[in-house]
């Protein structure tokens, strides 16, 4: 065992199930998580444009236990996807990781969604990784705003750490 639990990775844009692209791709799915449980490790995907159905699906058909998510709840919501805490109580138990990351679902007008500082858009941040947390998640908390570095990304950043801090302390070890 070398110590590193698992390999994450965003895995792109999925096939549609059905397409013919769709059986490579989870074959090729299946090939990383053997290496990864060759490793004693875990191999985990992002969630993006994808709604909760078909990540279900792809998830029943690579077909192994050492294969979760890196639960990106903004990513739901830029994409105009699955509410991310309906998202979370299905899939609970292959939530490995979480992305801290807001967002808000995009206008009428528009392809995509825009990202907020955390706390601020409409993933319902606080009660969602309340909700996690209280149901025994304790996976890595991996900051991500995706905005130029500078002063607001900072400010962002100090404000999004002073949120998980309160969030997780009802639930810090003693």
């Amino acid at each position: 065992q070398n110590g590193i639990r698992w390999i994450s990775c965003h895995a792109g844009v999925f096939p549609e199930p059905g397409s013919p692209e769709y059986r490579s791709f989870v074959n090729d799915m299946q090939e990383f998580a053997d290496f990864a449980a060759d490793l004693g490790q875990a191999f985990l995907f992002e969630t993006g444009p994808e709604p909760l159905e078909n990540i279900e699906l792809l998830l029943q058909d690579i077909g192994k236990e050492n294969v979760g998510l890196n639960f990106d709840p903004a990513n739901l919501l830029l994409y105009d996807k699955t509410n991310p805490e309906i998202f979370a109580e299905r899939l609970f138990h292959k939530i490995f990781l979480i992305h801290c990351k807001d967002g808000k679902r995009p206008a009428p007008s528009e392809k995509t969604g825009r990202q907020t500082p955390l706390g601020e858009g409409e993933t319902n941040f606080r009660n969602l990784l309340t909700n996690l947390l209280r149901r025994g998640f304790r996976g890595p908390l991996i900051l991500e705003r995706e905005i130029p570095i500078g002063k607001e990304h900072f400010e962002d950043q100090a404000a999004a750490i002073q949120l998980l801090k309160e969030i997780r302390k009802p639930f810090a070890r003693s």
